[in-house]
């Protein structure tokens, strides 16, 4: 049984088998990887490269389709999560264009969400370790771990001053992954195999990884 079909990654696959006979030379070590380096080709041109992520995911789905967007989300979440935790993660604007930003009142989550709908639609969340991971990503909550903060306000008790308490959130935010650290350590648990397994999905449909193309065509 293959969790993919060829019929979802035929664009993709062309545009890697013929870019590596070009100038780009897009092949990877992987297809996996290869097919995360197609989507990067158009947010790294000196023309987008001030796009966002974000941004990147839509142009990515509107050239290649659904599944590579998939295949993106959940290489990139897994390199941010095996660098620096959910944290890093959520931080560094791959979860949604939010980017945890302290001036952001409502964390904007749907890459994250988004990567979670289409791991349902390909029935990724049916196989095994697809199930431990959805029931993860299920649990990425962020919260405003924000306090009270007070200030000497001179012109307040009618000009005697006084000190007065705010509510730091209606200053600034402070937004972080509840129980990151304990999301971190079960992914880790099982990210590796997890990879392998996407991978040899992707062997099933694509055949092979063809590792010698690059240096055929550079010989």
């Amino acid at each position: 049984m293959t969790t993919f079909k060829q019929e979802d990654l035929q664009v993709v696959h062309q545009h890697l088998l013929t870019d590596a006979l070009g100038e780009n030379k897009l092949m990877e070590d992987s297809w996996h990887q290869s097919i995360m380096e197609a989507g990067y080709q158009w947010w790294q041109s000196d023309e987008n490269g001030g796009a966002s992520y974000g941004e990147m995911i839509r142009q990515a789905e509107e050239t290649f389709g659904t599944l590579p967007v998939l295949l993106i989300l959940l290489g990139k979440y897994n390199q941010q999560v095996e660098n620096g935790g959910h944290s890093q993660y959520l931080f560094n604007g791959y979860a949604g264009d939010f980017s945890g930003s302290r001036e952001s009142s409502d964390p904007d989550l749907d890459l994250h969400e988004n990567m979670m709908h289409l791991m349902k639609k390909f029935k990724l969340d049916e196989t095994v370790l697809g199930q431990k991971l959805i029931s993860l990503l299920q649990k990425f909550v962020v919260i405003d771990d924000c306090d009270d903060e007070e200030y000497w306000d001179e012109e307040a008790n009618d000009g005697e001053g006084e000190m007065v308490q705010v509510d730091a959130c209606d200053l600034e935010h402070n937004w972080v992954v509840l129980n990151g650290e304990s999301m971190d350590d079960i992914y880790y648990k099982f990210n590796e195999q997890w990879m392998v397994f996407l991978e040899a999905e992707l062997v099933k449909v694509l055949g092979p990884f063809p590792v010698t193309t690059t240096e055929e065509v550079s010989a």
